[in-house]
């Protein structure tokens, strides 16, 4: 077995979790923000948070999110191995729901996960050392 590369990889998170700021819903509650969409929207924002400057902050944020103006990113870690005359592939689980930019603490999180799988492979710290892990954008 032959580790051949490392790839941080970035690429859209086309679901991110978005319920840390709040959700849509017709039916109004408590510290609910009126939407004032037309047409078939939800009337209602219900903000996670009940501080009213961090909720109408959160509902804005939404609302820029639906509108395509924040874009979410996942990442992962992957490695190609040659064996048996054939390239694998492997792949941490990633994390998503990063908004706008990906910190390098994430891609060092996967980075050590892979690793650590690697390892599980028998495959030698030395040869893991080796090889530069490269960011790619997919």
């Amino acid at each position: 077995m032959k580790l051949l590369s490392i790839k941080l990889v970035k690429t859209f998170d086309e679901n991110p979790d978005t319920s840390f700021l709040g959700y849509y819903s017709n039916e109004w509650k408590e510290g609910a923000i009126e939407t004032k969409r037309e047409g078939r929207y939800y009337k209602y924002f219900i903000p996670q948070m009940s501080e009213p400057e961090y909720a109408l902050q959160d509902y804005k944020f939404m609302e820029a999110y639906e509108k395509g103006e924040h874009i979410a990113y996942y990442v992962y870690a992957k490695a190609e191995i040659e064996t048996l005359g054939t390239t694998q592939i492997i792949k941490t689980g990633g994390m998503g729901g990063f908004f706008d930019e990906v910190n390098d603490e994430y891609y060092d999180d996967e980075l050590h996960e892979l690793k650590e799988i690697l390892r599980d492979m028998r495959i030698s710290k030395e040869e893991i050392d080796k090889i530069k892990p490269v960011k790619v954008d997919d």
